[in-house]
């Protein structure tokens, strides 16, 4: 079954937003999907829409607007996952 699994961007994202509760930059969460997205293709995982790492930024964007709900960025360009939705 898990030969079979597909990770997306968003749920690759929503991982970091949720290991960095007091918030993450954009640059450092960039970089940590980048990298986790290496480490899930080194281990033969497959990711949904891009399998190079050098798209992490466009991924993480989408990946932010479809959460544009549950998060939230103040102006020091730092997100926070909101547990009230």
């Amino acid at each position: 079954m898990t030969e079979k699994v597909i990770v997306t961007p968003t749920y690759i994202v929503a991982t970091i937003l949720l290991m960095h509760r007091k918030g993450i930059s954009e640059k450092l969460l960039i970089e940590r999907v980048e990298w986790l997205s290496e480490e899930l293709i080194l281990r033969g995982a497959k990711i949904g829409t891009y399998n190079d790492t050098s798209n992490g930024s466009a991924a993480v964007k989408s990946a932010l607007n479809l959460m544009d709900n549950i998060i939230t960025r103040n102006k020091k360009n730092v997100f926070q996952m909101s547990l009230s939705a």
